[in-house]
């Protein structure tokens, strides 16, 4: 059979092979009858070839083609210009689907591809002939029934409360999702995962932290930003991990603002910021709408002030990040108070 596998989610992309790779037979022998190819310098010979070599003590042959439909995606051209060269391809794969109809019926052959448009030619033309199939990643609701689904593959049992957190810690990175599901499984060793773990091992639960730290800052508050300072330094983090992460939250919101200006749409903004957690992606636009450019641009100057002065060693590390942060929080006081 023929399939077209292709969209921004890879994960489940490349769950479906596994699938396949599945129905090839044992697991000893999968690998001498599984073929990856990739579109650079492939030729339709090598494709045929491939598929009709006969599989070695097994029930199917599984040819997968890499980035072979993306090369041929119209770029930089008009809509009217794209749907006009839409059933294009150059030769040799002008006839690539009447090729392919015929397949040997012991051979699956998988085209993988990340986000396509409809209007690529290669596209247009497996569509008929071809079980085609896009992915994109889970949101709301299916996102969360996603690591439900997840966790019992991996034999971890999350209390709802835990799978919520995770879910929204981390976003639609199902990669991230399911090494995050394995970790905390091995981890509970059997039991019941609660949130209380998942904001103790996954590293997305620090930038909750974090986020704590910078609304003090940003607000002026030094008792509230010490406080959760000093929390952070228990918890083992330095200032080679905090200043970055700090001066990362200030360009975010300085982004998010510009962003937002620019009316970008909240859907958007995620992907534009390359934040796919919906707890962060909250909490900044939450701060940005509230917080004026000046403000953002004094502090985001005095943290590479401060990082530079830290680096001398004037001070002890502890005393010297407590002494930034009350700087910090005195700048955007002063300024609020201005």
């Amino acid at each position: 059979m023929l399939y077209v596998f292709y969209g921004e989610d890879s994960f489940s992309r490349r769950d479906a092979v596994a699938q396949l790779e599945e129905a090839v037979g044992p697991p000893e022998v999968r690998d001498a009858n599984t073929t990856w190819l990739s579109a650079g310098g492939l030729s339709l010979a090598a494709i045929q070839w491939s598929c009709n070599a006969m599989p070695f003590l097994a029930q199917r042959r599984l040819v997968v083609i890499e980035g072979f439909l993306e090369q041929f995606e119209p770029r930089g051209r008009g809509t009217a210009t794209r749907q006009q060269e839409g059933s294009k391809l150059p030769s040799p794969w002008d006839q690539l689907a009447e090729h392919l109809k015929g397949l040997p019926p012991f051979a699956d052959v998988v085209f993988l591809d990340g986000p396509l448009s409809e209007a690529n030619p290669a596209l247009r033309q497996l569509r008929p002939v071809a079980t085609v199939q896009r992915f994109t990643p889970p949101q709301g609701a299916a996102l969360l029934e996603w690591v439900q689904r997840r966790a019992g593959d991996v034999k971890a049992a999350l209390e709802p409360p835990a799978a919520r957190l995770l879910a929204d810690l981390v976003g639609t990175d199902l990669w991230t999702l399911h090494h995050e599901l394995e970790k905390l499984a091995l981890y509970c060793q059997g039991r019941a995962v609660t949130e209380a773990d998942v904001r103790a091992l996954v590293p997305q639960a620090k930038e909750v932290r974090v986020f704590a730290l910078t609304d003090a800052v940003v607000e002026g508050r030094s008792s509230d930003a010490l406080k959760a300072l000093y929390q952070l330094q228990e918890q083992g983090e330095d200032a080679g991990y905090l200043i970055p992460m700090l001066a990362r939250q200030v360009r975010l919101l300085l982004l998010c603002k510009e962003l937002a200006g620019q009316g970008v749409r909240q859907e958007d903004l995620g992907r534009r910021l390359e934040v796919r957690s919906g707890y962060a992606l909250r909490r900044l636009l939450q701060q940005a709408a509230r917080l004026p450019f000046d403000r953002l641009d004094r502090l985001h100057a005095r943290l590479v002030e401060g990082d530079l002065a830290l680096k001398t060693g004037r001070y002890e590390e502890r005393l010297a990040l407590a002494l930034l942060v009350l700087d910090l929080c005195w700048a955007a006081s002063s300024h609020r108070q201005g």
